[in-house]
């Protein structure tokens, strides 16, 4: 089955923020939100900018930050971490209407004032977490020979019928299931998978060249294109492409 991203996803989101009991206030909204919306997230407080760079992690989905803090603010915070991680989502929370400009220029995914409605922040964060949701990467719970595991479908490099089973590959990791490829086929659902060979599925953002009858994949794997497959695997890779470069 393919899961929707946020589904069972726990985010990682850091509230910044000088004053404590107004740090602890956006805590509360924000769990007040995440039980409303049937989310999870972990939550870290942070007193000022410094504090953050010192602990930053990668993997936090939002910032909420304050601009006005004494060790180090939030717009200079925020030129820091857009050089460690340029995706973050960022969210402003201020009472300085004159930072807004800066707030942009490091990209901030809204600029809220001071005070804040609980109404105004819950849209803020539902358009928030759709963005991040979009970026989040698309999987699918499969049922392997081991047991039920889910697989990052962007990691699938391809997949292929050997010895009557299923057999994904994902680099060097590869599951092993009893379906169809037809039926995996069906459960990708992507645009980025061709049929290249009755017995090969591609993802054809791992194909780096091809010749008359095969394609090569990350790695180096070869991979035949039956002939009644090659005109339509030439036409599919051009619109894939094409589809890359409008993005």
């Amino acid at each position: 089955m393919r899961i929707d991203p946020g589904e069972n996803e726990m985010n990682h989101v850091a509230i910044i923020e000088d004053e404590i009991e107004t740090a602890r206030h956006y805590r509360d909204q924000l769990c007040a939100y995440l039980r409303q919306r049937g989310r999870r997230a972990e939550i870290d407080l942070y007193p000022h900018g410094r504090a953050l760079l010192e602990n930053f992690k990668h993997q936090y989905d939002l910032l909420l930050m304050d601009i006005q803090m004494d060790e180090l603010d939030g717009i200079e915070t925020s030129r820091l971490i857009r050089k460690q991680d340029p995706d973050v989502c960022l969210i402003f929370i201020t009472s300085m209407e004159q930072f807004a400009i800066q707030g942009y220029q490091v990209e901030a995914f809204r600029y809220l004032l001071k005070p804040l409605e609980t109404e105004e922040l819950f849209g803020v964060l539902d358009k928030a977490f759709a963005r991040i949701d979009k970026a989040a990467p698309q999987r699918i719970l499969i049922r392997t020979l081991e047991g039920e595991t889910q697989i990052d479908v962007a990691q699938i490099t391809y997949a292929e019928i050997c010895q009557r089973q299923l057999w994904i590959h994902c680099g060097q990791q590869l599951y092993r299931c009893n379906m169809t490829l037809n039926r995996f086929e069906e459960l990708l659902n992507c645009a980025d998978f061709f049929r290249c060979h009755e017995g090969y599925l591609i993802n054809m953002n791992h194909v780096r060249r091809f010749g008359r009858q095969e394609v090569i994949l990350s790695g180096t794997i070869a991979i035949p294109v039956s002939r009644t497959k090659k005109n339509d695997f030439l036409a599919a890779f051009a619109r894939h492409v094409g589809a890359r470069q409008n993005v």
